[in-house]
């Protein structure tokens, strides 16, 4: 590894992030103060898009978002991110396959968005904050619920909670409908952060701003849980974040591919048991080029893990990767590149979720880099090896 003067020269990564920081913090000062005690809310009024090719009916374009799917309502919801000035995207909106459309469903509440996941044993939307670098800059560690019924928040305030700020960026969760938890892993350490950029850091001290850590959130009983380590750092995936995470419903498994520390992407393919607490190196034979921003959605129809789309990186620099499509077999533990006829273009950033209603893969967003998100949403059928765009 080359080594960095942080004096002088920090990661790419470091660099965007910087930037992010104190443009968004610049963009949205006047951000809401939050409840100090756990409250809901009436249905939010529905407020116009700001999409300029029809308001009202299609979600804005944005990164950094989430999709998950609402087994309940068999409804996929689209959540928050950022615009093409890394401002938060304030909206909650429901996508119909079966009329291909779209519906705002909610105004955001949260004062930040890290990361959401939708517990079927609630009912509810999970999402994380850990801090508020779009306004204030304060660590935080936040759980919030969102009933998709009601369109009410609730500001959870668990008994046992990560550390503010750990989990500040690119943490990833997934939803084990198993054992009814959410599962969730890496990230930065914010707090770390700060540190090298106040102090100063050698290589050691910029790779402990990534962590490792697996967090498991219980709603039944309002706690995360910190899950022990083996003594071998050999049996965990190292320190990461803005990997690619989702959950097997055949094999009761999390899957987690990708990402990387700040000095590089990783290539390793990895599966968590939470009934055991391990992790696997699973090892492939083949592998996907190693990327960040290019996420997972598992299709149980076709019993495969779908990756689109990610950036490449070193300490230097930063690239688009090809508009790749790969499949992943558990079973066989083959990852595959597919050749469908038409894809979605080359992308990051973008959100992911398989939904049962429409039987196909759906993203949303994501773009060629963080200034220029897109409003499309795209469709993909694993067996079929096909993907067609939803136009408004």
């Amino acid at each position: 590894m080359k080594r960095i003067c942080v004096s002088f020269r920090w990661p790419l990564k470091i660099i965007l992030f910087v930037a992010l920081l104190f443009t968004s913090a610049i963009a949205q000062v006047s951000a809401p103060s939050l409840p100090t005690r756990a409250e809901t809310t009436p249905p939010p009024k529905v407020l116009p898009s700001t999409n300029s090719r029809l308001p009202w009916h299609w979600p804005e374009a944005r990164n950094y978002s989430s999709l998950v799917y609402d087994t309940t309502e068999k409804a996929l919801l689209l959540i928050s991110g950022q615009d093409a000035s890394y401002g938060l995207v304030p909206s909650i909106w429901s996508f119909n396959p079966g009329n291909r459309s779209w519906r705002y469903v909610a105004d955001w509440q949260p004062q930040d968005f890290d990361m959401a996941a939708f517990d079927s044993s609630s009912g509810k939307v999970i999402v994380y904050v850990s801090w508020y670098f779009r306004s204030t800059g304060d660590v935080v560690s936040e759980t919030w619920a969102f009933d998709p019924k009601t369109a009410t928040w609730e500001n959870r305030f668990p008994v046992e909670s990560p550390p503010p700020g750990l989990c500040g960026c690119g943490a990833q969760v997934a939803y084990d409908e198993q054992a009814r938890k959410i599962v969730m892993f890496g990230g930065l350490d914010v707090s770390q952060l700060f540190k090298c950029f106040s102090n100063g850091c050698d290589d050691a001290g910029w790779l402990a701003c990534e962590t490792n850590d697996t967090w498991v959130y219980d709603y039944s009983g309002n706690r995360w849980t910190k899950m022990p380590r083996p003594a071998d750092e050999n049996l965990i995936p190292s320190r990461r974040n803005s990997h690619g995470l989702t959950y097997d419903r055949r094999a009761h498994r999390i899957i987690l591919f990708g990402g990387g520390d700040l000095f590089g992407p990783a290539t390793d393919t990895w599966a968590y048991d939470y009934v055991t607490n391990t992790w696997t190196n699973l090892q492939p034979v083949v592998s996907p080029p190693g990327r960040e921003y290019g996420y997972l959605a598992y299709d149980p129809t076709a019993d495969k893990t779908v990756l689109f789309g990610g950036i490449g990186y070193d300490s230097n620099s930063e690239w688009l990767l090809p508009a790749e499509t790969w499949n992943y077999d558990l079973k066989t533990n083959t990852w595959k590149l597919r050749t469908p006829a038409r894809t979605p273009s080359a992308r990051g950033w973008q959100a992911m979720a398989y939904s049962d209603k429409a039987n196909a893969v759906v993203i949303f967003g994501g773009g060629v880099d963080r200034q220029h998100p897109t409003d499309e949403t795209w469709l993909y059928r694993t067996g079929a090896n096909k993907w067609w765009q939803v136009e408004p």
